[in-house]
């Protein structure tokens, strides 16, 4: 009987050492045995209600997706979303947020699969819990015009007035 807790306990000594050493490996070579989210940030942020928000880049192995993030006093991003850890499907493309002429709202836009959104944030401290809603566009250059007419204190447009507003561009040459 004693052999075998002897036995379990010297198993027990080998995991730990084996684990404090693959530890101070990963340590030492800049790294960690749990894999942390790389969140960057891409731009200035734009104040939304006086809350910066910007876009963000997160990368965790072996997933990467652009999101949104309210960024914090010290410059630092507080809360995100979509998180990397929770996303499917991941946001494929983004475009930076653009704040509307007074600052109360500000708008990004997203791509996800193969459709375009562009998402009007109307209450910047509930980001995680859906404080935005979402305007189909029909691809990323229509994303980045909506994103203009808002930065103008123009109001996002429907999929009808965006393919009229396309037919009358593409057919001014003419």
């Amino acid at each position: 009987m004693w052999q075998v807790v002897l036995g379990l306990r010297s198993l027990l000594v080998k995991i730990a050492v084996f684990v404090v050493m693959a530890a101070l490996l990963a340590w030492a070579l800049g790294g960690t045995l749990w894999p942390r989210t790389s969140i960057r940030t891409i731009g200035e942020p734009v104040l939304c209600a006086g809350v910066p928000i910007s876009l963000v880049h997160q990368v965790r192995d072996p997933r990467a997706t652009y999101g949104i993030a309210r960024i914090g006093a010290e410059g630092k991003v507080v809360e995100r979303t979509p998180k990397v850890e929770q996303m499917t499907p991941a946001w494929r493309d983004a475009l930076t947020p653009v704040a509307s002429p007074d600052g109360a709202r500000a708008a990004f836009a997203f791509q996800v699969a193969d459709r375009w959104v562009v998402a009007v944030i109307e209450a910047p401290a509930e980001l995680s819990s859906g404080g935005w809603r979402d305007v189909e566009v029909l691809d990323r250059l229509e994303a980045a015009r909506q994103l203009a007419r808002f930065a103008a204190g123009l109001p996002l447009q429907d999929a009808d007035a965006q393919q009229s507003a396309r037919a009358a561009v593409l057919s001014a040459g003419e």
